[in-house]
């Protein structure tokens, strides 16, 4: 009969994971079926993650930043601002290579500090970080730094710390390692200036360090300049300077990305949304079962769009399978594909 054969359609669709719904009309027998009705939510992820995606990135633009130069000597503390209350002290540096030459490794050893108290310490070296309250020390690069002292006229020490030497001055093949420390009492800015590496440099030689000083209000021209040897004190512009000794700096990118955290749950919904959507589309099946006067039914089964992905070898498959079960019956059939 009509009814034995919409059991069994409605059994075929459960069995693959159908909600089935029926309505009886004479001799007519009506089943509407559909799945993963609830995964087509993912395509409300997918959008949801580009929200999110842009709100992780204004976050991170406006309440973040980055510190691509962040620069400490051996010994050296350093403020880093930005309103984060912290400094970071370098406490060791070490720098190891291959035989070959190519570096093998290079790490620091720092001390970190809020409102100058210590609250973390840590070996930074590359892929390994230092983080602290959402900001991330990376370890980026290292060179040489010089040890200064520079007292006044009345034996006052102004500036007695390292020197990080991040930047270079002159022209091939005489490119210059060069440091900048302030004397801000005084309206001073001292630039010091290495040796060129890898080539003879006749006006700096190895071990020595050229010291220039200037005035903050004429930045252009020198007070006083000259070239110091390690150990050595001079009297420039009034000024006693000191190159004490070489050392070495650890260069540091440093950043704070409060959209971090929001960008990463963004990606995982974006690729949730992206999966169930393409692995489980959502499903619609339609069936109408009328029974025949010589005691069998018929059966027309249609469902959405075959060029959607996968409807037709999947809609295929359920109509072979409902087909053999309902042959499978005393009750003859005819299976209709609409």
């Amino acid at each position: 009969s009509g009814q034995e054969a919409a059991s069994v359609v409605a059994q075929t669709l459960k069995r693959r994971g159908y909600r089935v719904r029926q309505a009886v009309d004479s001799e007519r027998v009506y089943l509407a079926a559909d799945k993963n009705r609830l995964l087509r939510l993912g395509t409300y992820l997918s959008h949801l993650s580009i929200i999110l995606l842009i709100l992780g990135f204004l976050l991170g633009s406006y309440l973040g930043f980055r510190e691509r130069a962040f620069m400490v000597p051996e010994g050296s503390v350093r403020e880093l601002g930005r309103g984060t209350n912290l400094s970071l002290q370098l406490d060791s540096f070490v720098d190891e290579y291959y035989p070959e030459g190519p570096p093998k490794d290079y790490r620091s050893e720092v001390v970190l500090y809020e409102n100058g108290s210590e609250v973390k310490r840590g070996l930074i070296r590359v892929n390994h970080l230092l983080g602290y309250k959402g900001v991330r020390f990376y370890q980026s690069f290292y060179g040489q730094a010089a040890v200064m002292t520079v007292a006044d006229a009345s034996g006052v020490v102004l500036y007695d710390d390292g020197v990080a030497m991040g930047w270079t001055t002159g022209q091939k093949p005489y490119q210059r390692p060069t440091g900048i420390f302030s004397l801000p009492n005084a309206g001073v800015t001292a630039y010091v200036v290495g040796p060129a590496q890898g080539y003879y440099d006749p006006l700096i030689k190895a071990g020595q360090m050229r010291v220039e000083l200037y005035r903050d209000n004429a930045p252009g021209v020198p007070v006083a300049s000259s070239t110091l040897e390690q150990g050595e004190t001079r009297n420039l512009g009034g000024y006693s300077v000191t190159f004490l000794r070489e050392k070495q700096f650890s260069g540091f990118q440093v950043s704070k990305d409060p959209g971090n955290l929001i960008i990463w749950i963004s990606s995982g919904l974006f690729m949730v949304g992206l999966f169930a959507v393409l692995y489980f589309p959502h499903r619609q099946v339609w069936a109408r079962v009328v029974g025949a006067a010589s005691g069998g039914s018929d059966v027309m089964v249609r469902t959405t769009s075959s060029r959607s992905f996968g409807v037709a070898s999947d809609f295929e498959g359920l109509a072979q399978e409902m087909g053999a079960e309902l042959a499978s019956k005393a009750t003859p059939v005819e299976v209709k594909e609409g």
